[in-house]
């Protein structure tokens, strides 16, 4: 047994990642996100030489020595192999040994949405899975893959620096080739594999011009292209495929992206808070027409419109997947404010502690503050909605309250229906007879309200707590500042789903109250058309 193995027996029996090895420190692994120290004793010189020449041999130690970093894979036994990478640093010898599963998991395992075996049916095309280091990309890529060779007849050739996941041959013919044992560069094993009678590339890393390019062209081709890139959601991946080129190239390459590109899978770890261990959520944008104009127009801030109105097709917004995540207590409001793309919306849920964390992020301004509880400070509120007596019509609010509630007014039978969708237009159930639109920008100061139009309909900042269930909280709300004769129609739960009475814990930031004895008043509102 190799000296090295000891310390790699203690990352497989613990349920560790990685290993870390550094001259003048201890060995250390990574377990569910967190590094860790195995032993008190650092690593000396001689030991770190010994035990890093040993496992990777004569030839490919010469070729660290020379070049200073060095990628290969190394298996420990029949159940656990490593990716391995060598490197100079400040104090010597060091290196990370990634661990690889045996047993490929399945997309069902891994928590991946089953939508993505969609892409698995394409038959030509630009697939990008994405993510930063240490995200689990290899890992899905790997599952896609092992789906396609179960349920298809393909030949299937992989790119990788090394090869990570060994694939049987299933179904499929699956080609495994290492840079730089097997090709010499990924752009010329992409050449090469243009002349292998491929259906699928699965091209490892596309970090430079000419790897981009090429796989650009091989999915103008007819060919499916697996791809790999580290960013974190749909839209820095479109722009980063673009940016790599030359300003006068980049008008061509939006339009070989706009016509060649099928999808965009990204993916995150977070830390779990129900218990130990990580858990991936991802951001999905399939392509369609709208996608493909956004693309060749350049306005890729379009796409999270896309991605958030095409959740019918399957799509989903990194963000609201990990909403869903922090509303059933699988993360915790820390970890979901800090791998949100949008901090605004997460940051009322962080803890009193956690509040400067929020305002170094930029999370709120210092004028749109949550309130503290005692409804005496002042928050700054902006929102659209709109009024309809024929339907409910789903309405903007402010991205950073994430609350929903249905209220009617007493006159004329006015229903309307406030949801928490910031991004994309209004989406209109019917077309309404009449319609009325309030954009409105106004302070909110207890105990004053504020009310909209003559329907007298009453909104209401409520402070979170988690003692009171928020139809109980609202009715105390009303019971003691509100004026008389209102009534509270629905109160918010903390997913935005409309519900009578969510979970205690679940706090609300509005409710809603009918009250025909309120006048208008105090609301700079500008109406499309009179009421």
């Amino acid at each position: 047994m190799a000296y090295l193995d000891q310390f790699l027996n203690v990352v497989v029996k613990q349920g560790g990642s990685d290993l870390h090895i550094g001259e003048g420190q201890p060995p250390k692994i990574r377990k569910h996100g967190d590094i860790m120290p195995i032993r008190s004793e650092p690593v000396s010189s001689e030991e770190a030489r010994s035990m890093l020449s040993e496992v990777c041999g004569p030839h490919n130690w010469e070729i660290f020595e020379s070049r200073g970093d060095l990628d290969f894979a190394y298996e420990l036994d029949a159940a656990s192999r490593f990716r391995c990478n060598y490197f100079k640093q400040a104090n010597g010898y060091g290196a990370v040994f990634r661990l690889i599963p045996i047993k490929i998991a399945s997309l069902e395992e891994l928590g991946i949405p089953l939508v993505v075996k969609q892409f698995a049916h394409l038959r030509g095309g630009l697939l990008l899975v994405t993510g930063p280091t240490g995200s689990g990309k290899t890992t899905t890529q790997a599952a896609l893959i092992d789906y396609i060779n179960q349920n298809f007849s393909r030949h299937i050739v992989t790119i990788e620096e090394p090869i990570e996941f060994v694939h049987d041959n299933k179904r499929s013919i699956i080609t495994q080739r290492e840079v730089p044992g097997d090709s010499s560069t990924f752009p010329d094993g992409l050449k090469a594999a243009l002349r292998e009678d491929v259906d699928a590339v699965l091209v490892g890393e596309m970090r430079d011009l000419e790897t981009i390019s090429l796989a650009l062209t091989a999915a103008e081709t007819g060919l499916l292209v697996f791809g790999t890139l580290h960013t974190n959601n749909a839209r820095k991946t479109v722009d980063r495929m673009v940016d790599v080129f030359p300003a006068e190239r980049q008008p061509q390459a939006r339009a070989m992206l706009a016509n060649s590109l099928r999808g965009v899978l990204a993916q995150l770890l977070l830390k779990r808070a129900d218990r130990p261990g990580r858990i991936a959520v991802n951001e999905i944008l399939i392509a369609n027409a709208a996608v493909a104009a956004i693309i060749r127009e350049g306005a890729t801030q379009k796409l999270q419109d896309v991605i958030i109105s095409g959740k019918a097709q399957g799509m989903q917004f990194m963000d609201d997947a990990i909403w869903a995540l922090l509303e059933k207590g699988i993360v915790s409001p820390h970890e979901a404010f800090m791998k949100a793309i949008d901090k605004n919306r997460f940051k009322p849920f962080l803890s009193a502690e956690e509040e400067a964390l929020g305002n170094a992020a930029g999370a709120v301004p210092d004028d749109e503050k949550r309130l503290p509880g005692n409804f005496q400070n002042r928050a700054t509120i902006r929102h659209e909605f709109a009024l309809t007596t024929r339907t409910a019509v789903p309405l903007r609010l402010p991205e950073r309250n994430r609350s929903s509630a249905v209220f009617a007014s007493s006159r004329e039978k006015v229903s309307v229906s406030v949801r928490t969708e910031t991004r994309g237009a209004i989406s209109r159930n019917s077309s309404p007879s009449r319609r009325v639109k309030f954009a409105t920008e106004q302070i909110v100061r207890s105990p004053q309200r504020s009310t909209y139009g003559n329907e007298g309909i009453l909104l209401m900042w409520i402070p979170p707590q988690t003692t009171m269930p928020p139809l109980a909280r609202a009715r105390s709300a009303v019971g003691t500042s509100a004026p008389t004769g209102a009534k509270i129609i629905a109160a918010s739960s903390f997913s935005g789903g409309i519900s009578s009475e969510p979970p205690a814990h679940f706090a609300p930031n509005f409710f809603a109250a009918s009250c025909p004895a309120l006048s208008p008043g105090r609301v700079n509102a500008k109406t499309s058309r009179p009421w």
